[in-house]
């Protein structure tokens, strides 16, 4: 899908978007949309304004009601437990197993249907990239092993069958810090620079930062009591969205304590990785229905 006219065949607009909407686009002030799995039939989306946040210290909250949106699972004799989640624009993408997609504009509050998802990814891990204009997977290729994991491009088809086709993904894009981000189980933020084209070195040491910033996830991340994920926001910006087990004696559905940490980072004069800006740090109760699912959120 390209965020062209490619994207706009998935959502069914065939007719080019005039110029004031593009400018309206352009400037558009960009929010957190944050995906849970808080209700039994399925999935809400919700809508964080970062600059409303307020520092932790004054208790547990609750997230804006109502959602902006929610998403029931399908029904039916085939197991609809993988769902994945995207965005490209300012569009959320939705993959069902063996389902149509839902396409979510967050611009125009519009909810369209696609073609159902990509083979090669109902074996996949659930990891999706938005890299210039683009949306790409990770997938399993069980068949070849020389090479099992990799990405690869899903876009809409032009031709007949509205189908999708794939290409390899491209170098990566250069950004600020011009490193591939992580979180790690022991809740430190790392990085790993991209790798040159015309270096020798086939891979590049790993740069940590020397104050946690999320929970420590080794030996509780199998059960899934515990669950982060990292979001890039923008000039190297970023949320680490956590969930955790408010009591572990309680059913997996009961509380659980969502965090959103957000925060800067930046290389200082030695190249160590440190962390910038003002830290905020909010803390809401919400339910869990989705042993398997990870919370998370985009920029858009």
């Amino acid at each position: 899908m390209s965020s062209s006219s490619k994207r706009r065949g998935v959502v069914g607009q065939d007719d080019e978007p005039r110029p004031s909407r593009r400018r309206h686009a352009a400037g558009r002030r960009k929010l957190l949309y944050l995906v849970l799995d808080d209700w039994k039939n399925g999935f809400s989306i919700y809508k964080i304004d970062p600059d409303a946040l307020v520092d932790e210290g004054q208790g547990q909250g609750h997230l804006p009601e109502p959602p902006v949106v929610r998403l029931e699972s399908p029904m039916g004799s085939v197991h609809h437990d993988r769902v994945f989640f995207s965005a490209l624009g300012t569009k959320m993408l939705v993959f069902m197993n063996h389902r149509c997609a839902v396409v979510y504009d967050t611009e125009t509050a519009a909810v369209s249907v696609g073609p159902h998802a990509p083979a090669r990814m109902l074996c996949g891990s659930g990891v999706t990239v938005p890299a210039g204009g683009m949306v790409y997977a990770l997938s399993h290729r069980y068949f070849d092993k020389e090479d099992p994991h990799a990405f690869h491009l899903m876009m809409q088809q032009q031709g007949k069958g509205g189908g999708w086709s794939w290409k390899t993904l491209p170098e990566p894009p250069p950004a600020e810090l011009d490193a591939w981000v992580g979180l790690n189980l022991e809740g430190y933020v790392c990085c790993c620079r991209v790798a040159s084209r015309s270096s020798d070195s086939e891979s590049s040491s790993i740069i940590m930062t020397k104050e946690k910033l999320a929970y420590d996830y080794e030996g509780c991340w199998g059960d899934n009591r515990a669950m982060a994920s990292l979001t890039y926001m923008n000039t190297s910006k970023f949320c680490v969205v956590e969930t955790m087990m408010e009591d572990e004696d309680d059913d997996y559905c009961l509380a659980h304590q969502l965090r959103l940490t957000m925060f800067g980072l930046k290389y200082d004069r030695t190249g160590e990785l440190r962390i910038t800006n003002r830290r905020s740090t909010r803390s809401y109760l919400v339910s869990r229905h989705r042993y398997n699912f990870v919370p998370f959120a985009w920029w858009i």
